[in-house]
């Protein structure tokens, strides 16, 4: 699994270069170092929860000591007070948020989270600060600014489409005006937001969307949980790749989930509408999941969350673009990654069926090609027993339940 030290051919591949919506038959890629010297999708992974070892890993693989995709960090989560998320930073006033956005911004982080408490005051500070010191923000969309006061601030990023269905409640409603306790609000979402949800309003929401230059990762994939029980979640295999205590955790969430579910589907259906609404109006969409809560699995959840863009209305091709190129352009790095062309990256997945034809594909993994270091799957396959050892030999005391399982207050569970 060593660098190559000379060039490396693929050879008779079908290339899906995600420029257009193009197959190049029969091509040969040749791969010199970690770039494409001559003639799938690039790996980016952006991680919104900020911690010191993030940024440690983040300079090894760029420095090829470490063996990962690409990674970009946002700095530790910032909320309101009292916040609802274990670790977060609490901001209220200007001088807090410059200490936040201060320390993030030294620390090397790459942009600032926002959270579900943050009053309108904690928020504007934080955007005029991030500003200041060159950072992006993103994050949720805070229960008491909304998503019109988060457009006009041009928030780079919203995750899980918070804000959306607050935004399409009946005019005077607790949850449209922001005048719900933060306490509360996810609780009205999961219980009744979704039946007085006005969908004719999409149309207004995502075009104000495309015109402030947000993007939006929307990860379906949290929906599509609620709908699977428990024994299908149980007797995933992926579960072996996790701490036992952990899936412990998880199976322990599922049980005593506090807000009815019966809802869900029609959230699903309303989130499907969104995302199709986006991506027929332009407005930036990119893949992520929230990996590692509620059986969503790193890795193996992403080809789920590209089916569930498929479900939404997206071609293959579609699903496929957002997960690559969208990620580099929201990156800015559409010049070194994103498509398959001479001198960009060589982050590249090698599959055995095509993914334009059939979203599922994306699973047919025969090899990676990461920063230039051929992985075939046999090579593949052992550093996975090897996350499932590892899982198995995690102190108990380590391993779980989940700190969101046992230090978050209650009403965090209502986010799910």
């Amino acid at each position: 699994m060593s660098g190559p030290a000379r060039p490396l051919a693929i050879e008779n591949v079908t290339v899906i270069p995600l420029d257009t919506d193009r197959r190049l038959e029969a091509h040969t890629v040749v791969v010199r170092g970690d770039r494409i010297a001559w003639l799938g999708p690039a790996e980016d992974v952006r991680n919104m929860k900020g911690a010191p070892r993030h940024i440690a890993w983040r300079d090894g693989i760029a420095r090829g000591e470490m063996l990962g995709p690409s990674l970009h960090t946002a700095g530790p989560t910032t909320d309101g007070d009292p916040t609802m998320r274990v670790g977060a930073v609490s901001v209220s006033t200007e001088a807090e948020a410059d200490r936040a956005v201060s320390a993030a911004a030294r620390a090397g982080y790459e942009a600032i989270k926002v959270y579900d408490h943050l009053a309108p005051q904690g928020y504007q500070a934080i955007v005029r600060a991030a500003t200041a010191y060159g950072l992006p923000v993103v994050g949720h969309v805070a229960f008491q600014v909304g998503l019109d006061a988060a457009l006009a601030a041009r928030q780079r990023s919203i995750e899980h489409l918070y804000g959306y269905v607050e935004a399409m409640q009946p005019p005077g409603s607790p949850l449209r005006e922001h005048r719900v306790d933060p306490a509360s609000a996810r609780a009205l979402i999961a219980e009744s937001a979704v039946r007085t949800a006005d969908r004719s309003r999409t149309r207004e929401l995502v075009d104000a969307t495309r015109a402030a230059g947000t993007w939006n990762c929307p990860t379906l994939i949290i929906r599509r949980r609620h709908l699977q029980t428990l024994e299908e979640l149980t007797a995933r295999p992926e579960n072996r790749y996790e701490p036992p205590m952990h899936v412990e955790g998880w199976r322990q969430f599922k049980l005593t989930y506090p807000y009815g579910t019966s809802l869900k589907g029609e959230e699903l259906a309303i989130f499907q509408q969104i995302v199709g609404g986006l991506h027929a109006s332009g407005a930036g969409l990119l893949a992520g999941t929230d990996a590692s809560v509620h059986f969503i699995f790193h890795g193996s959840s992403l080809h789920e969350e590209l089916e569930e863009f498929v479900a939404a209305g997206l071609t293959p091709y579609q699903a496929l673009v957002v997960a690559s190129r969208n990620a580099a352009e929201f990156l800015g790095e559409l010049d070194e990654s994103g498509t398959v062309a001479a001198g960009k990256r060589a982050d590249l997945l090698v599959l055995s069926a095509d993914p334009t034809e059939r979203i599922t594909n994306t699973r047919a993994i025969d090899g990676v090609m990461s920063g230039g270091r051929w992985l075939a799957r046999s090579d593949l396959d052992v550093l996975l027993e090897r996350v499932a050892t590892n899982a198995r030999a995690l102190p108990q005391w380590l391993s779980g339940p989940p700190s969101w399982a046992t230090e978050a207050p209650p009403e965090f569970a209502a986010r799910y």
